[in-house]
């Protein structure tokens, strides 16, 4: 009797044992996953799975950013080694051009103060980092505004001119004075800077 209890003693631990390595086992693996499933929300948010789609040898057209959320991200300052962005953004734009005269760099996933922009006057396709309007006229009017990233039209109230300081493509601060539809675009634009959605 005795070798049969001995035996039945043993079972039991190495079946407890055996548990208790499960039950860690499976928590641990409920850990690892939900770590997993915050940090791909996280890089989600962040943008990290916006598509780079090459057009072209050099050229990279990237993908529009329709996350509400993340376009209400305000954007960090651009710097130098930012210069990559303002030609991809302006890249993105002219094969968008058909139907879009204006993109900030958080509408392609990158969350910097870069903008670009067609010249309604001229035709001329402008790229402007860290942006700022320094001074505004007193006539306002309301404007029928679309957006590539948000569908529908939407009614806002803009300033008729405007002067804005910014840096060129070679980091230089320049500044210059817009009006009409040309400042209405870049407005918007640095709307989508600061996070703010007509």
């Amino acid at each position: 009797a005795l070798p049969i209890f001995l035996m039945f003693l043993t079972w039991r631990n190495i079946t407890f044992s055996f548990r208790e390595k499960h039950l860690r086992c499976s928590k641990r693996n409920r850990l690892y996953k939900s770590g997993l499933n915050v940090f791909y929300h996280k890089m989600k948010r962040s943008g990290f799975f916006l598509k780079r789609k090459p057009k072209g040898e050099n050229e990279m057209i990237s993908e529009i950013n329709h996350d509400i959320i993340l376009l209400q991200k305000t954007s960090e300052p651009a710097t130098e080694k930012d210069l990559w962005v303002a030609k991809n953004l302006l890249e993105t734009l002219q094969a968008h051009e058909d139907r879009c005269v204006g993109m900030a760099a958080n509408m392609i996933g990158i969350f910097k103060r870069i903008i670009a922009f067609v010249d309604i006057d001229t035709g001329f396709h402008w790229v402007m980092l860290n942006p700022e309007i320094i001074k505004t006229s007193k006539e306002t009017y309301l404007a029928q505004e679309q957006c590539l990233s948000i569908s529908g039209i939407r009614q806002t109230r803009r300033y008729r001119r405007i002067k804005v300081r910014y840096q060129d493509e070679h980091m230089n601060i320049k500044i210059k004075t817009f009006h009409d539809r040309t400042a209405q675009i870049i407005q918007h634009e640095i709307d989508h800077c600061n996070g703010i959605l007509i």
